[in-house]
């Protein structure tokens, strides 16, 4: 009965699960540029918070800072190994 209904609306069944773990479908290439900007705004929103931190004596927001920006950099390491292993 499925076949049918896929037939009738005209849309082409995909099987499930298809072409998620293929570089081909683009899982990996956007993979790479979604970490990578994630990347860049966390270090840039954890950059402001650090100095805003360090301008009010807020050690707190100078911290949390500082570990955004970590894990910002750590985003960005991680497309860029996504964009390497995208080229083999």
């Amino acid at each position: 009965m499925a076949d049918r209904d896929d037939h009738a609306t005209g849309r082409a069944r995909i099987p499930r699960g298809a072409g998620t773990n293929s570089r081909k479908s683009g899982t990996i290439i956007m993979g790479e540029f979604t970490d990578k900007l994630k990347g860049t705004t966390d270090k840039a929103v954890g950059s402001i918070k650090e100095t805003v931190g360090k301008a009010t004596g807020n050690e707190d927001l100078e911290a949390r800072g500082m570990a955004q920006k970590l894990k910002g950099e750590a985003e960005k390491a991680v497309g860029s190994v996504k964009g390497t292993i995208n080229k083999i």
